[in-house]
């Protein structure tokens, strides 16, 4: 049986652009974001550079580990993908 994907909107963090992507409910925001990285929508994460990813319908964050279909993410939502940045000693 074929996997059903979701079309959603991911948004950069800096950037007034977004990225459309079929994804399936089951991917994790830590894969969503490799995959955004591999796409060179953003910038790959460091140690200084973290990324959360926020539904834009709700304001909830989405775990690193937790699924889409987990925090309610249907076809055509809005992901905000948002930099957490610390500098030095913090």
């Amino acid at each position: 049986m074929k996997e059903t994907l979701i079309e959603v909107i991911f948004t950069h963090p800096r950037a007034s652009t977004s990225f459309p992507a079929e994804v399936s409910p089951e991917t994790t925001a830590d894969q969503a974001v490799s995959e955004l990285v591999k796409a060179n929508f953003i910038e790959a994460p460091s140690g200084a550079l973290q990324y959360v990813l926020v539904h834009q319908g709700t304001g909830t964050m989405i775990p690193a580990n937790s699924t889409f279909a987990s925090v309610g993410v249907k076809a055509k939502d809005i992901i905000a993908v948002t930099a957490k940045t610390s500098g030095a000693g913090h």
